[in-house]
């Protein structure tokens, strides 16, 4: 009888330590939407991957925490969605999630509103969620803004502060960062600082701003971290190749401009790159 109320107390304290975490909701995602506008609140969804280690750590030992499930049970609907199956597939295009664990702030129609991406502290989550709560930072205030017409120097620079930051939507954040830098100049950002302004516009192969920021690699090289860097520079390289694959008229034109490329910034992995291009050339020149 003593053992069997131990395991029972032991029960009881875990099903409690459970309860004060976040409370997601069993049904689909239309039943949250439905509810959060009964409700007058946003959804939070906690995107994952059955294989996502990070997303394990997150629901276990962050969304588990009261001061956690106090914050979310209070002003969110609480969604968790696999997003390689069911509805997740769609969702997980529809709102640009390619990294795990992302968390989502969604309203009642559909619109993002926030975006934090990877497992973090609970501290900082909270934080993160509470900008959401603010009307005037929601994604959708500063688009509204632009749509409108603002083209005040200080909104832009908070607004790409959204969109690079919170939410990483690279279209508008390339529209955003040229708008800015059209105001001042190039140059202004060629510091630690300010150059995820550059970063967030970019350039496409082949332009003046890009051939500057080529001719300045070195520098860019010590202010930015090994994927920016590679983002500035080889993803616009990558994709000045693929398009050339599909139009150069023969496999040595294509060798030809994948060695004046590699010269200009040398390309890791050059083999499997050049056999990718080659590929690309091979399937729209079938016929």
């Amino acid at each position: 009888m003593k053992n069997i109320i131990i395991i029972l107390a032991a029960i009881f304290m875990n099903g409690n330590l459970f309860s004060q975490g976040i409370k997601f909701e069993h049904g689909t995602f239309d039943e949250a939407m439905a509810k959060a506008q009964k409700e007058n609140k946003l959804v939070f969804i906690d995107c994952y991957t059955t294989w996502c280690a990070p997303c394990k750590r997150l629901s276990k030992n962050v969304f588990t925490q009261k001061k956690v499930g106090d914050f979310f049970n209070k002003n969110f609907i609480n969604v968790k969605l696999d997003c390689e199956k069911g509805e997740g597939l769609a969702l997980a295009s529809k709102y640009g999630v390619s990294v795990y664990p992302t968390l989502l702030f969604i309203d009642a129609d559909g619109y993002l509103e926030n975006k934090l991406l990877g497992a973090m502290q609970a501290d900082d989550l909270i934080a993160g969620a509470k900008i959401t709560l603010d009307p005037e930072m929601r994604l959708s205030v500063f688009d509204q803004k632009y749509d409108n017409g603002n083209r005040d120097y200080k909104f832009l620079m908070d607004y790409l502060k959204v969109l690079y930051k919170r939410v990483y939507d690279r279209k508008k954040m390339t529209i955003v960062s040229r708008e800015i830098i059209k105001q001042s100049s190039l140059y202004k950002y060629m510091n630690k600082h300010l150059f995820y302004v550059i970063a967030a516009a970019n350039y496409s192969y082949g332009t003046e701003e890009f051939n500057y920021l080529l001719k300045n690699r070195n520098q860019v090289k010590e202010m930015k971290q090994s994927f920016e860097y590679r983002i500035v520079f080889f993803d616009n390289i990558y994709a000045h190749l693929s398009e050339h694959a599909k139009v150069c008229k023969s496999l040595t034109e294509l060798d030809n401009e994948i060695q004046k490329c590699n010269k200009e910034f040398p390309i890791e992995d050059l083999a499997t790159v050049k056999k990718s291009l080659e590929e690309t050339w091979t399937k729209h020149h079938q016929d």
